[in-house]
């Protein structure tokens, strides 16, 4: 643009001031303006200018003089525009907004319009920046940063935005490599709406919370993993770890969503601190998984916490076994809570009783048949549990249940269904737990 025939000067010293003139423009334009590019607004002003450069800055034929007035007038007229061009950069300036936009990567980001508020605090925290605004206790409120998560392609990056109570807000995505058509379909508003509303302590499960896009699995399953490890992030960010000596002795499952589905994990607490994390099922991709697999649980035992750096290359599958320390380090601070409940006492009379739970896949119904007081039979009605996964757990899990009149320990590698079968017996029999 700037070396445009028709636009610029011809001669070489016109082409020297109009060069020098795109220069110092874009650097005014971008230090005092409100605009986040300068050299198309330069190069422009620059063009309205290149006459008079032309007119002042041609060389006089051999014999022949320019008059007196059509220099002055040039030099006038290449005055007053220079006075207008400067006059417009003030004007500008001092009608610029009070709260100076905010760009990321060549990107404009709305962070006031987001967070409602101008008076909003930057804040970086082991390499993300974080934008506040604090109640009126000085806690964080609203708040908006930008995360990542590996796609099936390349790194996801996107924009999110808490409400007041660090609730998912909004989800933007910034850029992507995913497949167009397929993954490039997660930046649909009718998919990213799904999160509105989620907390750090939604499950973000497939299926359940958020429904994937049909031929974009892994690409549904990686945003839906950045977000919840966004949100721990935020949470560890502001709210710490937790401290030596504060979880409780046990061994404590856990099971969440990892790149090629299902990831199960065991951490063992030993003497109030994490002494083991065992990955004991998953399906991701292998070779890519590996630094993860091996390497994850010996940086978490270190630090005795899930927030740690994730492996390189293998950020999902790191991303998901911080998760799943999380969640069972959950049950290791709430004094070692589980879905394990006290033995049943049976007060209704003999019959056969429906109860329902939310499982893994969704809904989960039995049918309990109780005689002389104790159960006889448990039958599964309806289920939307991962064959198999859940079949197993079933068939260990309902001899086992009418064999101990109560609650048994859930199967390993079927988490999920197993607390469904114990809360979905609880609601057939209309039991509580220290009954």
């Amino acid at each position: 643009m700037a070396t445009d025939m028709v636009t610029s000067p011809v001669t070489h010293l016109g082409q020297l001031v109009f060069g020098i003139g795109c220069g110092v423009s874009t650097l005014v334009i971008r230090q005092y303006t409100p605009f986040p590019e300068g050299v198309t607004f330069a190069v422009l002003a620059m063009n309205a200018l290149a006459p008079a450069f032309e007119s002042l800055t041609i060389a006089p034929i051999f014999g022949v003089g320019e008059s007196k007035e059509a220099r002055l007038r040039g030099v006038a007229v290449t005055t007053v525009a220079a006075v207008v061009l400067v006059g417009i950069f003030v004007v500008l300036d001092r009608n610029q907004p009070a709260t100076v936009p905010v760009i990321r990567d060549g990107q404009y980001l709305p962070i006031a319009e987001l967070l409602g508020d101008s008076d909003y605090e930057v804040v970086d925290h082991e390499g993300t920046r974080y934008y506040l605004v604090r109640d009126e206790d000085g806690n964080p409120a609203q708040a908006a940063f930008i995360a990542e998560q590996g796609g099936f392609n390349a790194p996801i990056r996107f924009l999110l935005v808490l409400d007041a109570e660090h609730n998912v807000h909004t989800v933007s995505i910034l850029e992507h490599s995913e497949d167009p058509g397929l993954g490039e379909r997660i930046t649909r508003p009718s998919f990213l709406e799904q999160f509105v509303g989620l907390d750090k302590d939604s499950s973000f499960s497939l299926g359940t919370e958020i429904e994937a896009i049909s031929g974009a699995t892994i690409s549904s399953r990686a945003l839906a993993s950045g977000v919840n490890e966004a949100l721990e992030m935020f949470d560890m960010a502001f709210y710490g770890k937790g401290e030596i000596g504060a979880f409780s002795d046990g061994t404590y499952l856990a099971q969440v969503d990892s790149f090629g589905g299902l990831m199960e994990l065991e951490v063992v607490v030993t003497d109030g601190r994490i002494a083991a994390v065992n990955i004991l099922s998953h399906s991701d991709t292998p070779g890519i998984s590996d630094p993860a697999i091996s390497g994850m649980p010996e940086r978490i035992v270190a630090a005795n916490s899930a927030d740690v750096d994730s492996v390189s290359g293998a950020t999902v599958t790191s991303g998901a076994i911080k998760k799943g320390v999380q969640q069972a380090l959950a049950q290791a601070t709430d004094g070692g809570s589980s879905p394990r409940l006290d033995p049943f006492v049976i007060s209704d009379g003999d019959g056969v009783y429906q109860g329902h739970a939310q499982g893994f896949g969704g809904e989960l119904i039995l049918d309990v048949t109780v005689a002389d007081g104790k159960i006889t039979e448990i039958v599964v009605v309806e289920s939307s549990e991962t064959p198999f996964i859940a079949d197993g757990a079933l068939k260990k899990l309902v001899p086992a249940l009418i064999e101990a009149q109560g609650p048994v320990d859930t199967v390993s590698g079927a988490t999920a269904t197993s607390n469904a079968v114990h809360e979905a017996l609880i609601d057939a029999l209309g039991a509580k737990e220290g009954q």
